[in-house]
């Protein structure tokens, strides 16, 4: 008979549902939510593959422009090449170029996209947001540290316009 709610007790206990487990996992997202993130980010890491990488290699033409050859028997200097006495044949200069083509092998990387892991980005984004609060709080202490070097400024300025009433006023005391 005293067994009875023993073991009535252990199997009640012993029962741990999805709702059990759901509320402990934003308890602890709630209390803790940066060690939680690291610990989901570590116990289930994203996987980036390379197959959101894609290569693609393309022949593409290019025309580049070239000097023309050169003739051996063409004289560009311009000099006679047949001097006769009636006349002399002149070879002109050729400043023609001619047009090459010319295959180029064109490498082109697309990426289509990146995956992240989100606990990384929210653990960022929770590191920036507590370096802004920082940044607030201690803007507000310097703040109020800048007002009360103000007001110790304002009381000595007094100070010192009090001494100098009070020395010149002894002065003029003692010079009667």
């Amino acid at each position: 008979m005293k067994l009875t709610p023993l073991i009535l007790l252990l199997l009640l206990s012993s029962c741990y549902s999805l709702k059990k487990a759901e509320s402990q996992l934003d308890k602890a997202n709630n209390k803790y939510p940066d060690e939680t993130a690291a610990f989901l980010r570590n116990k289930y890491p994203c996987i980036t593959t390379q197959a959101d990488t894609t290569t693609v290699y393309q022949d593409s033409v290019v025309f580049l422009e070239c000097p023309p050859l050169l003739d051996q028997s063409v004289d560009t200097t311009g000099a006679p090449l047949v001097s006769t006495p009636a006349k002399s044949l002149y070879k002109e200069k050729v400043n023609a170029t001619r047009i090459n083509p010319v295959k180029v092998q064109i490498k082109t990387v697309y990426v289509k996209e990146r995956i992240e892991d989100s606990a990384k980005i929210y653990q960022y984004n929770r590191i920036a947001e507590d370096a802004v609060k920082e940044t607030k709080e201690a803007i507000k202490v310097a703040d109020g540290l800048v007002k009360n070097i103000d007001r110790k400024n304002k009381w000595l300025l007094i100070l010192f316009i009090l001494l100098g009433i009070s020395v010149y006023i002894n002065y003029k005391q003692f010079t009667k």
